[in-house]
């Protein structure tokens, strides 16, 4: 049974009986409930069994389940009854016969959202032509970007290209010639065509044969190990020639494979300007560094473009430069038509309470700061965020501070404060200035509500705590931070603590603007963009989520604890 799910892969079974024994198949995260009709696990009972697993109890505590409660409802065989969980996700047919899915631990997590290997393997093999197809998740080495999805190309063991399994360590990762690269599109438009786009593997990796443990198996350790060692450390499988020296790359090719080089840290000799972003092992996260590399270099380039060119030389086609997409700003630039903004400034001295060589800028805020403001007038302390994070015994405080200094000085919107013109208009003003920092002997003596007492205009919207000292309670320190929504959100608050981490480590960090984000929006067409999402959503029935117990219900926010790296 150990070798169901592989024989059932390669042969293609969809359904099989099972005699003598007695199956049942059970959810995956629930053995004592019995389902018959959703997908469940495939548990097997009956005299073929083993007595468990040699000198290892907690395994066969796991695999081996004694008379589970719902063995009540069935016919007393009049002993313990012992089932062994197989791993593998089935349903039963109408007719009675089961229907193999895939196994219970081949499901990762993709951007969020669960993937089942064995699903995608399945349609990828239904039109591979001349290769079988093992997709693996993967993380780079770094452990810096998300688990990407891989899939395999080994010729099929008809070929005589299979290796065995003394050959495991001799699994190579191959070219990818004309016939393989036809393969792989015909790969990726069928499965675009079937499944969810993050189920498409992004990178397609030939192989000179499929790698098998001393049991047999298909060793999808050594494939993970053998992507994740190169994913981010260099390209993965070169099409052509390697094409560093060659002296026919225009401009804008030169420029890409720049790009390409910078975003992923690579050897620009490694880059094969044939394959495309996907192939080279890009993600979101990759993919919005290297469009913000090119905007801090006037290059303009788009999502879009990045995921769908099917190289980078044709990528580099799509290549802009605009002299005016450039993430350089300058202080009170939104000013520049007029002399000086009297009101704007004069507001803000007032408000913020702090004088006029304290402030470094002063611009615009987008309609979601100014709508959080506004909502924070009606229900103080709603949208802010307070996150606690216990701090390792070795931590060393001074430095841990000049960290909070450096990172707080090269994220600007971090010493933001949001305020309110004469005339109506809502600006976020940046002020030279430190946060507060208060210390709490614990955890206990926090406030209840916010450190900020209120997020009003012109008051800040960023306090820091610590609770605790190394000589009390055990030495547990604990640091407090909390944020208004005016000034982060999930992907950025990521980036700042990454920024932290990257401070407290004595790296250089580059200053982080949010001006540059505000005068991009400041460009756009917002009635344009009106009409193509009224349009893209008319007819929509969205259900709100989480639905509220009542219309009059006002959540309140949990407080997150964490503990710092």
């Amino acid at each position: 049974m150990d070798n169901i799910s592989a024989f059932t892969e390669k042969n293609g079974v969809t359904w099989a009986w099972f005699t003598p024994s007695f199956l049942r198949t059970l959810r995956p995260q629930e053995v004592p409930g019995l389902v018959t009709i959703a997908v469940g696990e495939l548990l097997i009972e009956g005299s073929i069994l083993a007595q468990g697993y040699l000198d290892e109890p907690e395994k066969t505590a796991t695999a081996f389940i004694q008379s589970p409660k719902w063995t009540t409802r069935f016919q007393s065989l009049g002993h313990p009854r012992t089932f062994y969980r197989t791993g593998d996700l089935v349903q039963y047919n109408a007719h009675g016969t089961i229907r193999y899915i895939g196994r219970n631990d081949s499901q990762v997590k993709i951007n969020g959202r669960r993937t089942e290997l064995g699903v995608v393997e399945n349609h990828s093999n239904s039109i591979s032509g001349a290769f079988d197809v093992i997709v693996v998740a993967a993380t780079p080495k770094d452990g810096q970007h998300e688990l990407v999805l891989a899939a395999f190309l080994a010729p099929k063991e008809d070929s005589g290209e299979s290796l065995s399994t003394s050959e495991t360590c001799k699994t190579k990762i191959l070219p990818i010639t004309d016939d393989v690269s036809t393969d792989i599109q015909r790969i990726k438009v069928h499965l675009s065509g079937t499944l969810p786009s993050y189920m498409v593997p992004s990178i397609f990796v030939p192989i000179s044969g499929i790698p098998l443990t001393v049991t047999g198996k298909m060793d999808q350790l050594f494939l993970r190990k053998m992507i994740s060692n190169r994913l981010r450390a260099e390209p993965v499988g070169a099409t052509h020639e390697t094409v560093a020296g060659d002296t026919s790359l225009t401009g804008p090719e030169l420029a890409i494979r720049s790009l390409v080089a910078n975003a992923f840290t690579f050897d620009p000799a490694t880059i094969d300007m044939h394959q495309n972003f996907m192939q080279l092992g890009g993600d979101s996260l990759v993919a919005i560094k290297l469009i913000s590399i090119g905007r801090r270099n006037e290059l303009v380039l788009t999502v879009e473009q990045l995921l769908t060119a099917s190289s980078l030389l044709e990528l580099a086609k799509f290549l802009k430069h605009d002299t005016s997409i450039a993430s350089k700003s300058f202080p009170f630039e939104h000013f520049k038509d007029t002399e000086k903004p009297a009101h704007v400034l004069a507001s803000a001295i007032e408000q913020c309470n702090v004088s006029k060589d304290q402030i470094e800028d002063i611009y615009p805020t987008t309609g979601f700061q100014a709508n959080f403001m506004f909502k924070n007038g009606f229900h103080l302390g709603m949208y802010a965020g307070r996150f606690v994070y216990r701090l390792p015994s070795n931590i060393d405080p001074p430095r841990f501070r000049r960290a909070r200094k450096t990172t707080i000085n090269a994220t600007p919107i971090l010493r933001s404060r949001l305020v309110q013109a004469s005339q109506g208009e809502v600006f976020q003003v940046v002020i030279d200035y430190l946060p507060e920092w208060t210390t709490y002997p614990s955890l206990d003596n926090l406030p209840g509500q916010e450190l900020g007492k209120d997020y009003r205009f012109g008051r800040p919207l960023l306090y820091l705590a610590t609770a605790g000292t190394s000589d009390l309670n055990d030495g547990v320190v604990h640091f407090i931070l909390e944020i208004q929504h005016a000034l982060y959100d999930g992907f950025s608050f990521s980036h700042v603590l990454e920024q932290a981490q990257a401070a407290y480590e004595g790296q250089d960090l580059v200053e982080s603007k949010f001006s540059p984000f505000v005068r991009y929006l400041q460009k756009q067409d917002m009635a344009t963009a009106k009409r193509f999402w009224d349009q893209e959503l008319l007819g929509t029935k969205a259900i709100p989520f989480p639905t509220m117990p009542s219309p009059e219900h006002v959540p309140v926010a949990a407080i997150p604890g964490s503990t710092c790296p």
